[in-house]
């Protein structure tokens, strides 16, 4: 990592990370960034804010860094993709591409759904060659249950469903 940041235009700044400091997560996560950087010499200043004041933060596009969690509202890409539409309120990046914005919006009117799952692809690989945000990382949820429980499933948000969860008789 030393090497790419030989190369890059850093020279020294001091970088701002802000997240929500609403939980002890967040502040364990963002001082992990911190020290994973100042491991590689890249200064960062971290900064818990609530929710209101972030939303400030956010606006005022007073922060290099965001620590942010993102979950999709629906099963969909449509839930991960609206999110970087021009006209999007979730849109915090200022993000703004109209061939992504066209994908994304000609799909919703498309009742083939092979069609559609193009439309979301071409947005999918517009987003990446442009980039506008770097995940750092992903949750995985970890379901441990003893061999006589049957019937426990985790949706895609990581809430356990116990529906249809029974016991069987323990050997």
């Amino acid at each position: 990592m030393k090497d790419t940041l030989s190369r890059s235009e850093y020279d020294g700044e001091k970088v701002s990370l802000v997240y929500l400091d609403n939980n002890d997560s967040n502040k364990k996560i963002a001082n992990s960034i911190i020290n994973n950087l100042k491991e590689v010499e890249i200064k960062v200043i971290g900064r818990g804010y609530s929710e209101e004041e972030l939303k400030e933060v956010i606006y005022s596009n007073d922060y290099d860094m965001l620590l942010t969690n993102y979950i999709g509202e629906y099963d969909s890409p449509y839930a991960f993709l609206e999110r970087w539409l021009s006209d999007s309120p979730h849109n915090i990046s200022g993000y703004k591409n109209f061939q992504f914005d066209s994908y994304v919006l000609n799909s919703r009117m498309l009742d083939n759904s092979e069609e559609m799952i193009g439309k979301f692809k071409e947005a999918e690989k517009t987003l990446i060659e442009d980039m506008p945000c770097i995940p750092i990382g992903f949750y995985n949820i970890t379901l441990c249950r003893k061999a006589y429980i049957n019937g426990m499933e985790v949706n895609k948000k990581g809430n356990v469903i116990l529906k249809r969860a029974y016991i069987r008789n323990p050997k």
